[in-house]
């Protein structure tokens, strides 16, 4: 741990006529911050809530964090000591969704050291918890799909013969109680008997679910749109995309997207963001359904998501954009170029291969995306160590599976760099 103190007390130190950014976020979301915000001369830190992500940029400073629902107390100690220590008073950007809500909760303590804009707590909590969210979105005249909240298995199978097999047995509260469906959002359900048993085990290891109609389509029928709102509740930037494909396929991350000018999209997206009162950065998806030419709400994200980097080579800088409302009380200029493409790397490959029964059609489909993609999750030419550490890891692990040998992989902070004098703040409030 000497290692980070050094190197958090020569980044709180560092002299820079702008203010520093303290960043909260994970994987490719975090890269991108940290890339946007290292070309603007900003001092930035990135605390990086552990992931597959494990070389950092050679920007700026990364320093790997433990799960936030298990060391919220870590995460508050780092966040005051790096304000304490600063030079200049700096400014937060939460980027994930348990972060923002242990932001919330704190808020007025961290108020004292940071200049943020998030969602207010209970804001955050209603869009982190999917069965509020979509009643808000009912509520505002948002289409969504046809959902059902079942209290029992047996609930659940007679209320799933309205929807229709398969179906979608979805967690509506995340982040607490680890993944239930590894790799997966969701699990796609093709009989009565197996939903009855998978809610059942679920709820016995309290995990609260609902129960969607699947909205036909593939990948290319899900639109997104991104954008940044004022104190004021006002629009300042935003642009729309639409995914190609993703990981995994029909139910996950994008992994190859583009922009697009979808005017229906943003037109929804401002209208159920107006109704929540929203401040910040945010995303909203909808799926399009054919049936009824409707766009159907698949989630509402209160922070930037994985194709960040998208919206960022296509003219809107939220990271950037956000900063310099903080910091400088003025919104940059922006202007969105449409059909830009990004791709990311290593999970795009990953779908590739397991769609493909040929792996060298897969291979070449892989190529093709890379040379149609303007932008990338993963790899910059100035800052290759991202890229190669994500494949080199994941080859390693392979190798590690295939040979019997246990791979750890490198540990996070478990406690805090920061000299013993620092005075934590109230986790217990």
């Amino acid at each position: 741990m000497r290692t980070s103190s050094s190197r958090l007390e020569k980044w709180a130190r560092r002299e820079s006529e702008r203010r520093p950014a303290v960043v909260m976020s994970t994987g490719v979301i975090g890269l991108s911050y940290i890339r946007s915000l290292h070309r603007r001369g900003v001092p930035t830190l990135l605390l990086d809530q552990r992931s597959w992500l494990d070389t950092p940029s050679r920007f700026e400073l990364t320093l790997a964090m433990p799960r936030i629902t298990e060391e919220a107390d870590l995460w508050l100690e780092m966040l005051v000591g790096a304000a304490q220590r600063s030079r200049r008073r700096p400014v937060l950007l939460v980027a994930f969704d348990q972060a923002l809500l242990v932001v919330g909760k704190h808020a007025e303590e961290l108020g004292r050291h940071y200049d943020f804009l998030i969602p207010p707590l209970e804001g955050s909590a209603a869009i982190v918890d999917k069965r509020r969210q979509y009643q808000l979105a009912t509520a505002a005249g948002v289409p969504i799909p046809r959902t059902v909240y079942p209290g029992t298995g047996e609930e659940a199978t007679t209320l799933a013969a309205e929807l229709g097999y398969p179906c979608l047995l979805k967690p509506y509260v995340g982040g607490g109680v680890g993944n239930p469906f590894p790799g997966r959002k969701n699990a796609v359900v093709a009989d009565a008997a197996t939903l009855r048993a998978e809610f059942d085990r679920l709820a016995l290891a309290g995990i609260p679910c609902l129960v969607q109609e699947i909205v036909p389509g593939g990948d290319e029928a899900l639109y997104g749109y991104l954008g940044f709102w004022g104190s004021d509740r006002n629009e300042l930037a935003w642009i729309t995309k639409q995914k190609l494909r993703q990981n995994p396929p029909l139910y996950g991350d994008g992994t190859f997207q583009r922009t697009v000018d979808a005017p229906r999209v943003a037109e929804l997206s401002r209208q159920f963001l107006k109704a929540l009162d929203y401040v910040g950065v945010g995303s909203v998806e909808f799926k399009y359904d054919a049936r009824d030419d409707s766009y159907r709400l698949m989630e509402v994200n209160p922070r930037a998501v994985s194709g960040n980097q998208l919206a960022i080579a296509a003219g809107v800088d939220l990271p950037y954009i956000s900063y310099a409302y903080l910091a400088d009380a003025v919104v940059p200029s922006w202007e969105q170029l449409w059909d830009v493409r990004w791709v990311h790397e290593l999970y795009d490959l990953k779908t590739l291969l397991r769609e493909r029964q040929n792996p060298a059609a897969a291979v070449w489909e892989w190529v093709r995306s890379l040379r149609q993609a303007e932008t990338f999750a993963l790899g910059a030419w100035n800052d290759p160590a991202p890229l190669l550490g994500a494949f080199a890891t994941t080859a390693f692990a392979k190798v590690a599976r295939v040979a019997g040998i246990r791979y750890r992989e490198g540990e996070p902070a478990t406690r805090s760099p920061w000299p013993v004098d620092v005075p934590a703040p109230g986790v217990g409030d």
